[in-house]
């Protein structure tokens, strides 16, 4: 009894014989290969003929001698598996250089844009053409690279650590990473409000920074801490901003500290925009220190204080090292009191990274659990064991497949006590403890605060408006201050570098950011969690690696194409990548139809009776 193919079947058991003819050919007597030969050209003319019923019997036919006689022994199949395997891989590889990935978001480095254990589709030929497995370019388009772009960069050579990886577990490679652009070769930028201020090389002005839709919800901080990236070398400690080298700090023989800038003769805090911005935490009236009492920054009306340490300058011969090991440079420190309404404004408006909570206890998050090894910082015994993090004020639960889900106002993670407030603020970044004991200097969180055009803000948010009068008298206590102090440099609006209405560009020449010939400025989203430009510089050309195109999982509002200047369809890497690709699934094709046509099967059959006569 035949089986019930249908032709488009018969065409399949007749090309999968055919592919098997020439390994028979060496196995099978004359008369058996003969036979097999003559059922497939009996299948070939039925299927040519369209005779249903005829190719259905031969090709149920030639499958019973495949049966009997072509079984594939275990070598046959183990070749051929290594053989796919292998092809598998080089394809894979190759298409994972050049043409496109799925690439899983390891950090919260981009938020809101990507969160942790987003799934991107990732475009390598968004503007170049990539070397397979070198960290070079056969082709690039810098004029596709625009401010706001998000990139994928390789780290290689970058001054980063654990680049190293492997792929497929067979290839070596770099670990990447995305960024978005903030700097291209050429510009020099300025850093106020939150925002970047900068011209071009053209000396144009740079009015994306400011205008464009893709840099209107972030802020960006041009550093990590003031200190920056510490290293020591020969007695000398150096402390570098963006990967440069800015000053040196060396201890005198009576064991002080002093510090003088490196090829500059712009003052430390001054570069690049660094007085404009506070680090900040917050503290308890109890923990606010003798000198704020003594100064008046106290109030009956604060239920918090908002301790603000500001204008880093290098170390003159005045003091020793700190004992913390925290406060290489001298900075200043403030306070402001923050009454229920501005609380409520802090809870609006809490962000934090995302965490594990264990028994009241919460864990910095890696994706393989929580790292207990941190310690942990306590929050509330009522919250249950979970996944959460604070967006905008929202907190969510992470479930099974990174999917979120809105926690309502009601849930004990929300911060109904002062000091829960506190923890999230201070330790919600790393979620390691911070100390705020007013006889430590102590160790400052990734928050910050800056003044826009009047109003004080932090986490990204206005905290007190222009007008405020609690800011209003804080301004006039901080004017005094320094006043009555030449060491003191009050934490007010020095306002955006503006002349005349218009950005000011030698103002901008003199204490800007310059980004060095084909390098980009490459910057986090989420400058309070993002290992960025601030830490390993600005990376060369040949670093970019393609962009993310697509957020396809996980599902929700987030779903589609990230924020970012669009990529032209008709762009030179991606016709050549396309058309590469047509040619070479054309030419497999063809290939494939030849070694399975019925021409290629005469020819070998041909071939083997005139070996046989001879």
């Amino acid at each position: 009894m035949t089986k019930p193919y249908s032709l488009k079947k018969c065409r399949q058991v007749f090309k999968e014989a055919v592919m098997r003819h020439k390994k028979l050919m060496h196995r099978l007597s004359s008369d058996l290969l003969a036979s097999f030969e003559h059922s497939l050209e009996e299948l070939n003319k039925a299927i040519v003929a369209k005779d249903s019923d005829s190719a259905r019997m031969h090709a149920f036919e030639v499958e019973q001698f495949l049966q009997a006689h072509g079984k594939k022994n275990l070598f046959d199949h183990s070749k051929e598996f290594v053989v796919a395997i292998i092809l598998a891989l080089i394809i894979a590889a190759l298409v994972r250089q050049m043409w496109f990935e799925l690439y899983e978001i390891p950090s919260g480095s981009m938020r809101p844009t990507f969160r942790e254990s987003d799934r991107v589709f990732v475009f390598k030929d968004s503007f170049c053409i990539n070397k397979p497995f070198e960290t070079a370019h056969f082709y690039f388009q810098p004029d596709l690279v625009k401010h706001g772009s998000i990139v994928v960069i390789t780290g290689d050579k970058l001054d980063l650590p654990d680049v190293d990886t492997v792929y497929f577990g067979l290839f070596p490679g770099k670990r990447r990473y995305v960024k978005r652009v903030c700097g291209k070769d050429g510009d020099i930028l300025y850093f106020y409000g939150g925002k970047i201020y900068g011209i071009d090389k053209e000396g144009r002005e740079i009015t994306s920074l400011l205008e464009d839709d893709n840099f209107r919800p972030l802020e960006h901080i041009p550093f990590i801490t003031f200190e920056g990236k510490v290293a020591e070398h020969d007695q000398i400690i150096v402390l570098s901003h963006m990967n440069i080298p800015l000053a040196n700090i060396e201890m005198t023989n009576r064991g002080r500290l002093i510090g003088k800038m490196i090829d500059s003769d712009v003052p430390f805090g001054k570069t690049w925009g660094i007085d404009n911005f506070a680090m900040c935490r917050l503290l308890e009236p109890s923990e606010l220190p003798q000198e704020a009492r003594r100064l008046s920054y106290s109030t009956k009306e604060a239920k918090l204080y908002l301790e603000l340490k500001h204008h880093p300058t290098l170390p003159d011969l005045g003091r020793p090292p700190s004992r913390e090991g925290f406060n290489l440079l001298e900075t200043n420190r403030t306070w402001i009191g923050l009454d229920n309404a501005h609380l409520h404004t802090l809870i609006d408006n809490l962000y934090t990274a995302r965490f594990f909570v264990r028994k009241g206890y919460a864990y910095h998050y890696t994706p393989e659990g929580p790292d207990l090894k941190s310690g942990g910082v306590y929050l509330d015994k009522l919250v249950p064991d979970g996944c959460y993090e604070f967006i905008n004020g929202v907190a969510y639960e992470i479930g099974f497949g990174a999917i979120t889900h809105t926690l309502p106002p009601t849930h004990p993670l929300y911060p109904q006590r002062l000091k829960v407030l506190k923890t999230l603020y201070n330790s919600g970044i790393d979620f390691y403890p911070i100390s705020t004991k007013s006889e430590e200097s102590g160790r400052f969180p990734a928050r910050y605060a800056y003044f826009r055009d009047g109003t004080l803000y932090t986490l990204g948010k206005p905290l007190f408006e222009k007008g405020d009068p609690s800011l209003a008298r804080f301004q006039e206590k901080e004017s005094q201050r320094e006043k009555l102090d030449s060491r003191y440099a009050a934490f007010l609006d020095r306002g955006p570098p503006l002349k005349d209405g218009h950005l000011d560009k030698e103002f901008i020449r003199t204490y800007g950011l310059p980004i060095k010939e084909k390098h980009y400025l490459l910057l986090g989203d989420n400058h309070a969690m993002s290992n960025d430009s601030r830490f390993f510089g600005a990376v060369p050309q040949k670093n970019l690696q393609g962009s993310p195109a697509l957020i396809f999982w996980p599902p929700g509002d987030r779903w589609g194409r990230p924020s970012q200047p669009s990529y032209p369809f008709f762009r030179a890497s991606n016709m050549f990548i396309l058309t590469t690709a047509l040619i070479v699934g054309g030419i497999s094709l063809w290939l494939l139809q030849r070694r399975t046509s019925h021409k290629t099967f005469q020819k070998r059959k041909t071939r083997r009776i005139k070996k046989q006569n001879l």
